[in-house]
């Protein structure tokens, strides 16, 4: 029976042993599983967002592209307008005359000038030729290339008209030339506000998109952990059911085990007991019977004793009768 309890707990601890290491494989080929699909989808999510990207960029480009069609349309329809007003000026045959009085306005202006103050008005031109040139430089700069013979064209006409102005009132072109610059400064100040706005828009979408992507990616990894600790706690609760009865099983064979210890220690028990009473009944009977036989020889031996004496008595009672005759 013992060696059969042995045989059978050997072969429950073998397969609960086996079962252990087949759940520990379960459990490792679960979550590389879970390892890898979760990669999968992040490349998938990596691919569409890249997608997504291409395609938000590419439409800005479409928008970009558009926009910066129509500012060129429009400078084309500016230049093409002062082109024409240009060539109408042309024709007019007040020029010549104009220009013949302009020009000797211009030699009489500046020969006073350089009668008068030859040297401030070559500090005010050198002033004045490098701020033009920088202004030119810069203006040249800031154009494209496609625009730079309209804004040459450009530039000559203002001159003109700025000659011509003079002639009239220098006051007039003065006013002119700042209404210009203002227009033109107010222009870049709206440009440069429009394009913080659009930067702006542009940071603000990209945020809110980043806050809605992390939202999800959050409540994803929340409800991949929320779904692995249910996982892990319904294979740990397995696990321990299959140890609890594990346990169990073999708490029956061990309770077993020592209740037929112990009746087998109570029955050597009873039996040692048994053997000592019969051994003191016996001892006690062998006891009694030796006391008998004792007895008995005692009796005997004083029988003897005494038919012997009786037979010596007898003897020496004959011999004294013998000897008294």
């Amino acid at each position: 029976k013992m060696q059969i309890a042995a045989t059978l707990i050997q072969s429950n601890y073998r397969r609960y042993k086996q079962q252990t290491y087949f759940n520990k494989l379960k459990k490792i080929t679960k979550t590389i599983q879970q390892r890898y699909r979760a990669v999968k989808e992040r490349n998938i999510q990596f691919k569409r967002y890249n997608k997504l990207r291409h395609s938000v960029i590419y439409i800005q480009a479409i928008f970009r592209g558009k926009k910066a069609r129509r500012h060129l349309k429009m400078m084309h329809v500016a230049a093409t307008l002062i082109q024409r007003r240009f060539r109408t000026l042309m024709m007019r045959r007040r020029f010549l005359s104009l220009k013949k009085t302009a020009v000797w306005i211009q030699r009489k202006y500046r020969a006073h000038l350089c009668t008068k103050h030859h040297l401030q008005f070559l500090q005010v031109q050198n002033a004045v030729i490098k701020i033009q040139s920088s202004y030119r430089r810069w203006m040249i700069r800031k154009k494209m290339r496609e625009m730079h013979r309209a804004a040459t064209f450009i530039q000559a006409t203002f001159r003109m008209h700025r000659v011509h102005m003079r002639y009239q009132a220098l006051k007039q072109a003065s006013v002119v030339i700042q209404q210009q610059y203002r227009a033109n400064r107010a222009a870049k100040l709206q440009r440069q506000h429009y394009l913080r706005q659009r930067r702006s828009a542009v940071i603000l979408q990209a945020a809110f998109r980043g806050v809605k992507t992390r939202r999800h990616l959050k409540s994803m990894h929340s409800s991949a952990t929320l779904i692995q600790s249910r996982f892990r706690s319904l294979l740990v609760r397995r696990r321990f059911i299959s140890l609890k009865k594990a346990t169990i099983f073999v708490q029956r064979k061990y309770r077993a085990t020592i209740c037929a210890k112990h009746k087998l220690h109570q029955f050597l028990q009873l039996r040692k007991a048994a053997i000592t009473i019969q051994s003191s009944y016996r001892r006690l009977m062998v006891k009694k019977k030796l006391q008998e036989m004792q007895r008995a020889a005692v009796l005997i031996q004083a029988t003897f004793r005494m038919h012997r004496t009786c037979v010596t008595f007898q003897t020496w009672k004959q011999a004294s009768i013998l000897i008294q005759q």
